[in-house]
């Protein structure tokens, strides 16, 4: 699909949006929940995953991903260099030391070794088969084509997500964000979505809510149902036009099942 000026904005305007989800922090509260675990704690089986090296993060993991407790993190860049004093892009994991499943400190160093991305390899997720244009212009009630843009769809990545738009009316998301995404774990970080405004919603995986009146870019506000699923993973349903709970509980339950 071309990419227009109108898709770029919304594209901005999704991305805006799921950066200000509640969970998507690496700040004080992400410190402590790092800070109460057991530790030492096994390092991750990150290899083959997308890192990013400026922000020492698997993108866009929530509250940095699997790596994201450990403070103190040695990055090799795929041309050897010291990724951080050289300005590379987001890469993959090809090999971590210690090795994945060793037990150390918070404060024991991890070096990660990088290779470059082939862009020439299809797409390993499918996020936009989870929701049928068709299922999201009728549980919307808009009449516009749906338009789709799969992102995060790499080999590697954490969180496979589609946009669905309908030009001119809104923008839904649906985002599933895998086990390697969290510091530690789905059913920790569905606990990190509070706030004013959320409300439980029944019928919907292992547990699920829906919080409202959140601020996305330029302060649009927006809603978001948040899914607890099996397998340690969660998925994210976004209504970039403040779509109502019950709008955003019907569009969890049909990607549910094909995810």
């Amino acid at each position: 699909m071309k990419t227009t000026t109108l898709t770029l904005i919304a594209s901005a305007m999704a991305m805006a949006a799921i950066a200000g989800s509640p969970a998507a922090h690496a700040g004080p509260a992400s410190e402590k929940l790092c800070e109460a675990q057991t530790w030492p704690r096994p390092v991750p089986e990150v290899v083959g995953k997308i890192f990013d090296p400026s922000t020492k993060q698997l993108p866009a993991g929530t509250a940095g991903g699997a790596l994201a407790c450990w403070d103190d993190i040695r990055i090799v860049a795929a041309d050897g260099r010291d990724a951080a004093k050289v300005a590379v892009g987001p890469q993959q994991i090809a090999f971590v030391s210690p090795s994945p499943g060793t037990p150390i400190g918070r404060n024991a160093q991890i070096t990660v070794e990088l290779a470059r991305i082939d862009y020439s390899l299809p797409p390993a997720y499918h996020p936009c088969d989870w929701l049928t244009t068709t299922e999201v212009a009728d549980i919307l009630g808009v009449e516009n084509r749906i338009e789709t843009e799969s992102i995060e769809d790499r080999a590697g990545s954490v969180d496979p997500m589609c946009i669905y738009r309908s030009p001119g009316d809104t923008a839904v998301t649906a985002h599933l964000y895998q086990p390697l995404a969290f510091p530690i774990d789905a059913k920790t970080e569905f606990a990190t979505y509070t706030g004013f405004g959320t409300a439980q919603v029944d019928g919907l995986g292992l547990a699920a809510k829906c919080l409202t009146g959140l601020q996305g870019t330029q302060y649009r506000p927006y809603n978001e149902v948040v899914v607890l699923l099996d397998g340690n993973r969660l998925l994210e349903v976004q209504g970039l036009g403040a779509e109502p709970c019950d709008t955003l509980k019907q569009l969890a339950q049909k990607a549910i099942g094909r995810i």
